[in-house]
């Protein structure tokens, strides 16, 4: 296995260009000390790499040994004592917040390429946890109240307990209806999947909507909609010009007040959470503020599920040839070989 693994966070001070800060995360015991990666204000070795840089701020990982890097990759990581390098960034929504190195010192790993898959995934869901903190620390800026502040950062607490509990995508869709009330109450809500042009109901509560085929507007059509697809922002029927822009289905008229925010997946739009209430003006900066930390999180959660659910897609597709390749290898004659294609 790897003899240490860092985690880099990435900062940018004013004027300058944006460099790293690693925080040892794990060492082997049996680890012999070589030449370390770099402490406090120096950026990390790695990231000085173009290379690095442009693969990592694209979402995809860096890995080899030093054969198969080039020189100037070879060389540096030759100094720091490093025989086999896997550095996966980890994104908070379509922020690059960091990468994870896993170093291997004495020896490359013998691993199979699907574990560098499961790994990446793994490591996706680090990212989940340490967002979930800085989000918590986002609501102290939010309430001066000690109490308050306490409340909502043991509530966020549990909204994210509750989305890492499962990697399934439709126990997430289910749970961001049932969790949305421990941060803002609503009388009435609806979750919207992005399909195409489209924004179509997924989930609702409050609401006796047909569910087939579901009520779905286009996007193009819903001034609304159009909005958060383009500011990303949460948006309140109390903001000014936005009480004309409310979606018009059975029901809607007896809700006074409403609050939605999409939902940003790799810097795209993939949903929207829609919040009503019964009194009027209701919802105001300070929920949308609330809100959109939550859809930050449920973000998070569905992208976890989504990167889960391709990891085990990889790992099946990966069995079936194997078992494609055994089934050839015994086959003694031309129809049996055919069949186990």
């Amino acid at each position: 296995g790897a003899e240490r693994i860092c985690l880099f966070e990435i900062r940018q001070r004013p004027a300058e260009t944006p460099s790293v800060y690693p925080a040892p995360v794990w060492k082997d015991a049996d680890y012999t000390p070589g030449p370390e990666l770099l402490r406090a204000e120096a950026p990390a070795a790695g990231f000085t790499l173009p290379r690095w840089q442009a693969e990592l701020s694209s979402r995809r990982a860096v890995t080899g040994g030093l054969d198969d890097l080039p020189e100037d990759e070879r060389a540096l990581l030759r100094g720091l004592g490093i025989q086999f390098v896997l550095a996966v960034p980890v994104f908070f929504d379509e922020r690059w917040w960091g990468y994870v190195q896993m170093d291997f010192c004495s020896r490359a790993p013998r691993w199979p390429l699907e574990k560098f898959s499961f790994l990446q995934a793994v490591i996706q869901i680090l990212g989940a946890a340490i967002q979930r903190r800085q989000t918590e620390r986002a609501i102290q800026g939010l309430y001066s109240s000690e109490r308050m502040q306490r409340m909502l950062a043991t509530r966020l607490r549990k909204v994210g307990e509750s989305f890492n509990a499962t990697l399934s995508f439709d126990t997430i869709l289910d749970r961001i209806l049932d969790q949305a009330p421990r941060l803002v109450m609503s009388d009435a809500a609806l979750l919207l999947l992005v399909v195409e042009d489209q924004a179509v109901v997924a989930r609702q509560r409050g609401h006796n909507l047909r569910p087939n085929p579901p009520l779905a507007w286009q996007l193009a059509a819903q001034p609304a909609l159009q909005r958060m697809t383009e500011t990303r922002l949460p948006l309140t029927s109390s903001d000014p010009g936005a009480e004309g822009m409310r979606l018009q289905f059975e029901g809607a008229e007896k809700f006074r007040s409403w609050l939605a925010a999409p939902v940003v997946v790799e810097n795209a739009v993939r949903a929207f959470l829609l919040l009503e209430n019964l009194e009027a003006g209701y919802y105001n900066a300070d929920h949308a503020a609330l809100l959109e930390l939550f859809t930050a999180q449920a973000a998070l959660a569905l992208r976890n599920a989504q990167l889960f659910a391709e990891t085990l897609a990889a790992l099946e597709r990966e069995q079936h040839l194997n078992e494609i390749t055994r089934a050839i290898s015994s086959a003694q004659d031309l129809p049996t070989i055919l069949h186990s294609v």
